[in-house]
């Protein structure tokens, strides 16, 4: 097969290429004309029998579907009445707009501020965006001061565009440095911008397969990219560095592109393939935006990987034949020295360290144990999410926040429905007195800032038949812990004071910490799987459970640490966060898989062997660590913390990759590694 390839490569590369060319451009061409946001409602996106998402059914058909959005006009200075009533008569009017259900004008304790809250369409419509901006104009028409808006659906609006601007910003300076760390590994920039048009061909191929289908792009989907950009780089840069050390030594082209196929092919197929399968056994979670998220990444991986091995190859025919001679120019000399000198320094640092692992075995092992271990006692992750904290400190978003928590109660707000399931039940004065008694259980609670009546806007709980009563209550708090407390709460104090009554809870906050709640385990769970599943894919691929249980350990271990190191730097395991962990897989997995094949493949049991297998094998290891970590770092200038958080966690998890391959597995496979004798002549 890999004679095959090489023929291929070498026969059609020329056409190979433009037709990865031609690929890339349509591709492209697709995706600008098919991509759109996703604006699925958040209740589409729970399993049916969620117990919040059938609160949330039940209050929808008592009440209807509605989604609540406001204005914050905040004033220096004490707002006067006249200015009052003229904000309230803007804020009614807007109920004239299609799409708005209601308005209402509430203002501040101290009269510093009016909240104009709004009831929408269940989702924040094309319609009603282009609405807003002649909303906010018409209240700083008043001329009071600054007007904010919120609303959690105008929250993940804004946090989809600002995360979708800022990494269209930074990933040309993500890309150029990985770039040049490939420049300087390959030592030809026709190398490194054949590596870079690979990986761009096959983020642009999803993106388009995504527009075709019709599937929005939701701020899970997002990572698909970065972790297809995590994925291909090992997958080019062991291709790339084999054939140019095998030319360097003296091999053709042929000879050389057969020799890197033959060290580099196994692992990156066997590596692929098990993070696809971890990725493809998102496809059965019973929220969509995971199981959509979940097949594209797997499809994905696939790709990459045969892009790199056979678009890889086709690339190295075509720049990568030419004669290895000196380089001519004194700058191009000095160029060349500097490349040199990395090359050199990367291949003896990594031989170094493998040397130094293999020859004290139990020292190095008994050390990354201790330093494991330390990480992990020392701050468990918090669970959990707050939108709030997603945006930068001088957003609109934090300044909203601030003034709702000060003086309307809280930025969040829940509904509950108490049915009586009888008419004029709350006729009755013993059911008014637990009624009452059952609000003053809800103001107890320090999340709660204000427990409001609430049917049909009149300050009056009870509908029409004494049937229903309909609270709505503000949180203190967005975060996802705090509102799943507070639901609990609520429900239990209405067992405790109402136990005949049936009490459920809506609100898009509640439904959005639940399917938060639902995707961390989830998730938690789906990591489970993939290292029960790397375990027993290694195994069967190395045909020995001593090799098959070491090539997972990179990822695993890069993985714990991860999670260990989230609480050390105050990090949240949230949605995002738990999801690319699944980059550990493919970055730690591909890793160990390089390294132990190796060691499998020349017998390695001595210290010079291992610091052979660091010079070769432990190369492109170091190298693609260090252009990942380099790229994904640069999201640390993101104005939005959760990109900063990504680019952390991404650059930790191959740090930790690369550590425990070049670090650890040399010790693990001097002491566990055993290889059968030959048997001695008769």
């Amino acid at each position: 097969m890999i004679s095959q390839l090489t023929f291929l490569a070498m026969r059609f590369r020329f056409a190979a290429l433009l037709g990865f060319a031609v690929l890339l451009i349509g591709s492209i061409a697709i995706a600008v004309g098919t991509l759109h946001v996703s604006r699925v409602p958040i209740d589409r996106d729970l399993p049916n029998d969620n117990s919040v998402l059938q609160d949330f059914s039940f209050i929808e058909r008592a009440v209807g579907k509605r989604e609540t959005i406001a204005f914050v006009v905040t004033s220096e200075n004490p707002i006067e009445r006249t200015t009052f009533l003229d904000i309230c008569e803007k804020a009614f009017s807007f109920a004239q707009y299609p799409g708005v259900w209601f308005t209402d004008c509430q203002p501040s304790a101290n009269d510093r501020a009016v909240l104009v809250p709004m009831e929408i369409d269940a989702t924040l419509s094309d319609e009603i965006l282009a609405m807003i901006p002649s909303m906010r104009r018409a209240l700083e028409s008043v001329g009071v001061g600054r007007v904010l808006l919120t609303g959690r659906e105008v929250l993940v609006h804004d946090i989809q565009n600002g995360i979708a601007r800022d990494l269209m910003l930074l990933l040309p300076l993500s890309f150029g440095l990985m770039f040049f760390v490939f420049w300087m590994s390959f030592r030809k920039i026709m190398l490194a911008i054949g590596a870079f048009f690979l990986l761009a061909t096959v983020v642009a191929l999803m993106f388009a397969g995504i527009g075709a289908f019709g599937i929005g792009v939701s701020l899970i989907l997002m990572l698909t990219p970065l972790i297809l950009i995590a994925f291909g780089g090992p997958y080019i840069v062991y291709l790339f560095v084999h054939f140019q050390d095998l030319r360097r030594e003296g091999a053709n082209p042929l000879q050389a592109l057969t020799s890197a196929l033959h060290q580099s092919a196994w692992p990156v197929l066997w590596g692929s393939a098990i993070a696809a399968v971890g990725f493809a056994t998102l496809g059965t979670f019973p929220i969509t935006t995971i199981r959509t998220f979940g097949i594209v990444t797997s499809i994905g991986t696939v790709l990459t990987a045969l892009f790199a091995l056979g678009g890889g190859s086709a690339v190295l025919m075509m720049f990568g034949t030419g004669p290895v001679a000196p380089k001519q120019g004194t700058v191009r000399k000095i160029v060349g020295l500097i490349e040199l000198a990395i090359d050199k320094t990367l291949g003896a640092f990594a031989a170094s360290i493998a040397r130094f692992s293999s020859t004290y075995p139990i020292l190095v092992t008994g050390v990354v144990i201790a330093v494991s271990i330390f990480v992990l006692v020392g701050l468990p992750p918090k669970v959990g999410s707050d939108l709030i904290a997603y945006f930068p400190s001088d957003h609109e978003a934090r300044a909203a926040d601030k003034i709702l928590r000060s003086s309307f109660g809280g930025a969040a707000s829940m509904v509950v429905l108490l049915d009586g399931k009888t008419e004029g039940i709350f006729t009755d004065p013993q059911e008014i007195i637990a009624f009452q008694e059952y609000v003053g259980a809800l103001q107890t609670n320090p999340d709660i800032g204000i427990v409001i009546p609430q049917w049909e806007k009149l300050g009056d709980p009870f509908d029409e038949s004494y049937r229903y009563a309909l609270l709505r209550i503000r949180l203190r708090s967005t975060e996802s812990n705090v509102i799943r407390s507070v639901r609990e709460m609520v429900l239990k104090a209405g067992q405790s004071h109402l136990p005949g009554i049936t009490i459920a809870t809506a609100g898009d906050m509640a439904l959005a910490a639940e399917q938060d709640d639902v995707m961390i385990r989830g998730q938690v769970n789906n990591i489970i799987a993939s290292v029960i599943i790397a375990l027993l894919v290694c195994i069967f691929a190395f045909r020995a459970l001593r090799f098959g249980v070491l090539a997972p350990l990179p990822f695993i271990l890069a993985t714990v640490l991860t999670f260990g190191a989230m609480g050390w730097l105050g990090i949240s395991l949230t949605m995002a966060t738990a999801l690319i962990t699944g980059i550990a897989v493919g970055i730690g997995l591909d890793f160990g898989l390089h390294f132990l094949d190796h060691a499998r493949k020349t017998k390695a049991c001595t210290p010079d062997d291992f610091a052979e297998i660091g010079r070769t094998t432990g190369k492109p290891i170091l190298i693609d660590a260090i252009a990942t970590i380099a790229a994904f770092l640069v999201y640390l200038f993101s104005s939005f913390p959760p990109i900063k958080e990504l680019g952390i966690l991404i650059a930790l998890m191959t740090a930790g990759a690369a550590a425990t391959a070049l670090v650890l597995l040399p010790a693990l496979a001097r002491l566990f590694a055993r290889y059968p004798q030959p048997k001695e002549p008769a």
